[in-house]
């Protein structure tokens, strides 16, 4: 770290005066300033407060330096290990896409948008390659990448800054952004049930995600709010989370003697893939048949009916990640515009077409 700084009532206020006043070493102040990881809370917010109360500014042109941090933060996407992308969750990745660079423009730095493998060594060679030829200075982690086994300790262990976007153990991230996942469902359960709704299925994913846990725990919480059981008929495993494995399981639980009245998907693409299922076994929706999911993609409007869902915050929790690694390579220079180290963001239902209070149906279909 570059020995400069700003004036102040005369004198400069070097980095040996911040150890000074913090009672700590020139090289832990050097280390807070870089934002690096392995640095006690309290010294941090010692150096930092020192820091502050002496107007000591970085010398910004030692950005241009080699001892700098790059000013690019990288977004990583997940592909397969032939390099391709999966075809479903691209407007979700889009969405973050356009968070992240709303924070990175705001306060002068690149974003670069990389594909990463999701086998964990691969993908580890690759973050950390990136961050040693400082072609990043951080990352934003997805948890297509954040969960894979050992990831996020591996960066945490190369001091490497990071945001995690929905960890599935939120104790295993440095940094991480949410949403409030388990809330935003159990508001919609209620929805459901305030209808008249008594037989709600879930059709969920891979409960390895902490998306997909949060959300069955918000279906299960509002059952028992209601005083009602949770029946384990009506919880349906799909075997990913595209439109086709939602049409397949929504003909399975269609197929039920005693099919639900209502369905509570754990993303629009499900949703959709169970209306469809509805529309070809001749249901009137949602008259026969209630669909609701959640995220609030671009999709949920289009369908028929249009899907009320649960808005997510997506370009919001892309934005907040960018935020949370800047801050953590410059943790002076945006004093006042740094985000908590640890963020719940809220969601809200979004109410549209294809709810309605349960009526009688044919027995069969």
């Amino acid at each position: 770290m570059k020995d400069s700084a700003s004036e102040t009532g005369g004198a400069r206020v070097s980095i040996t005066d911040v150890a000074q006043a913090a009672q700590v070493s020139i090289k832990t102040v050097s280390r807070v300033l870089r934002g690096e990881m392995h640095v006690a809370a309290a010294t941090r917010a010692a150096v930092e407060k020192a820091a502050r109360e002496l107007g000591y500014l970085p010398d910004l042109s030692a950005r241009n330096l080699k001892s700098s941090v790059p000013s690019v933060v990288g977004l990583l996407r997940a592909v397969g290990s032939d390099g391709q992308a999966p075809r479903s969750g691209h407007e979700y990745m889009m969405c973050l896409q356009i968070g992240a660079m709303q924070a990175c423009q705001e306060l002068d730095f690149g974003l670069m948008v990389l594909p990463v493998q999701t086998d964990p060594q691969a993908a580890l060679r690759e973050l950390t390659h990136r961050y040693r030829t400082r072609q990043v200075g951080g990352f934003v982690v997805p948890s297509q990448i954040g969960d894979l086994g050992g990831v996020l300790e591996a960066l945490d262990a190369e001091s490497i800054p990071y945001a995690a976007i929905n960890p599935a153990d939120l104790q295993r991230a440095s940094r991480w952004v949410v949403a409030d996942e388990r809330q935003a469902v159990r508001a919609m359960i209620r929805h459901l049930l305030a209808k008249g709704h008594q037989r709600v299925a879930l059709v969920r994913s891979d409960l390895s995600a902490r998306v997909s846990a949060e959300r069955e725990a918000g279906y299960r919480a509002a059952l028992e709010d209601a005083g009602l059981p949770v029946d384990p008929a009506l919880i349906f495993p799909a075997e990913g989370l595209t439109f086709d494995h939602g049409r397949r399981c929504g003909h399975r639980l269609l197929a039920q003697a005693d099919s639900p009245t209502a369905v509570f998907a754990v993303n629009d693409e499900l949703a959709a893939g169970v209306i469809a299922a509805a529309h070809e076994r001749g249901l009137e929706l949602p008259r026969e048949l209630s669909v609701v999911g959640y995220d609030d993609l671009d999709l949920a409007r289009k369908l028929w009916p249009d899907l009320t869902t649960v808005h997510q915050p997506i370009e919001q929790l892309g934005e907040t990640a960018a935020r949370q690694v800047i801050a953590a390579l410059h943790p002076l220079r945006w004093v006042d515009r740094q985000p908590a180290t640890q963020v719940v963001l809220p969601c809200e239902v979004v109410l549209r077409g294809s709810v309605a209070t349960p009526a009688l149906r044919h027995a069969t279909r």
